[in-house]
């Protein structure tokens, strides 16, 4: 039998809080200017999933 479980939410997926949760926890040490950078950076990566499609040029 073959099992998969997942112990973290991948990037993309996360909410603030939960990526503020997890680099706390991995980052135990860093102020928390430094934590809330790297959140920020997490989130803004999905703002590309939420962008409007472009159209594509067909030529003829």
């Amino acid at each position: 039998m073959l099992g998969y479980s997942a112990n973290l939410v991948i990037g993309i997926l996360q909410t603030k809080d939960y990526a503020w949760a997890i680099f706390r926890a991995y980052f135990s040490q860093e102020e928390a200017e430094v934590i809330e950078g790297k959140v920020a950076a997490r989130l803004s990566r999905r703002e590309v999933f939420e962008l409007e499609p472009r159209r594509s040029c067909e030529s003829s």
